[in-house]
């Protein structure tokens, strides 16, 4: 089954309108009866699930909340604070890098170090060729 009959069947399961060649195609591929059944029962848990945040959960963030009126802009005015030290470092280290590569790519390169000593290998005996 390919991942587009995937999303037709899937898309038609949904509800979406689908092409009909499309749908027959997809229909008609192997595995479409299974991905159909799958998708059904992915409806069918997220459509019974009734799990919910418990009242004790919402009495602890109201007291959180409520604790002081301007709690609520500390943390918001911290976090932008923190935003922009990341923001300042990222743009810090983009622009060594930026000036690092463009001298590097600069008339004034340095040459390589000269050659300090001569290394030979002698085929058979320092390697084998397979």
């Amino acid at each position: 089954m390919t991942e587009d009959s995937l999303e037709v069947l899937s898309a038609f399961i949904d509800g979406e309108a689908a092409n009909p060649e499309m749908l027959a195609r997809a229909l008609a591929a192997p595995g479409a009866f299974e991905a159909l059944l799958d998708f059904a029962r992915m409806r069918f848990e997220i459509a019974t699930d009734r799990s919910r945040p418990t009242p004790r959960f919402y009495t602890s963030m109201e007291k959180w909340l409520s604790a002081s009126p301007g709690r609520g802009r500390r943390v918001l005015r911290a976090a932008m604070l923190g935003f922009a030290a990341v923001l300042l470092v990222g743009i810090g280290v983009a622009a060594g890098i930026s000036l690092r590569s463009s001298t590097d790519r600069g008339t004034h390169r340095l040459a390589p170090p000269p050659a300090t000593r001569e290394v030979s290998f002698t085929k058979g005996v320092d390697w084998f060729q397979s």
